[in-house]
């Protein structure tokens, strides 16, 4: 259970720039990934998600593959991708999230329980009643939170969650996510790691779009997480 990969490969422009030769995640807890812009952190979480197809080599999610049964793949993963895509600008917010949250077969009350649920964490009182287009970068990232939480998946893969975020709402949420990390996976790829997690369980750095696993200090500390030099990027594990 949980995330593994094997031999994979993307290639852009004929230039290789994600290389994963293995790794495996646990069933639950927070997977970090931290690390500058263009490392391949946003490349590989797509793929995860299904939205981009791998050259070489295979992702399985829970023991499914995301080559041979994307569908499936899907309906166990909620995404909040680092761009707002998707939402139509038109609708508020609340009818945005019942669109999708009926385009995923949910009920009318499967869909307010889960707002309800998140509501204090990401304060949608406003975010409901405006339409997207007027939402703030704030709300708008707060929205996105919400449409990925609704379906209640057992793994979430989240590119850059706090973007946007007040540093109020940005502790409310990484907080939310430490108490749910005991029963689901949760995948983030962000410039910085989570605050305050509890334990580091291993590492695994990104560097120049290739995995290496860490077998040396390279700023992994209990309780902490940092970048390497460089064009590189940090994995680890956490708990709350």
């Amino acid at each position: 259970m949980g995330i593994r990969i094997l031999n994979l490969k993307k290639i852009f422009n004929k230039k290789e720039v994600l290389r994963v030769d293995s790794f495996e995640t646990k069933p639950y807890g927070v997977v970090t990934l931290s690390g500058p812009n263009g490392s391949g952190k946003s490349t590989l979480l797509k793929i995860i998600s299904t939205l981009l197809t791998p050259t070489d080599g295979d992702v399985w999610v829970n023991e499914v593959s995301v080559m041979s049964n994307p569908r499936k793949v899907r309906q166990m993963i909620g995404f909040v991708q680092a761009t707002d895509g998707g939402f139509l600008r038109k609708l508020s917010g609340r009818k945005n999230l019942e669109l999708f949250g009926k385009l995923r077969g949910l009920s009318q009350n499967e869909i307010d329980r889960c707002i309800d649920q998140w509501n204090p964490v990401l304060n949608l009182d406003q975010v409901l009643q405006l339409p997207f287009a007027a939402l703030s970068s704030g709300m708008k990232q707060s929205l996105s939170v919400c449409r990925a939480l609704l379906h209640n998946p057992p793994v979430l893969l989240l590119d850059e969650p706090t973007r946007g975020l007040d540093p109020e709402k940005s502790a409310k949420l990484e907080r939310a996510l430490g108490e749910i990390c005991t029963e689901k996976l949760i995948f983030v790829a962000s410039h910085h790691p989570l605050n305050n997690p509890k334990e580091v369980y291993s590492g695994w750095r990104l560097d120049s779009g290739a995995f290496y696993e860490v077998t040396e200090s390279i700023g992994i500390s209990r309780g902490n997480s940092s970048v390497s030099q460089g064009e590189s990027s940090l994995i680890t594990y956490q708990t709350f």
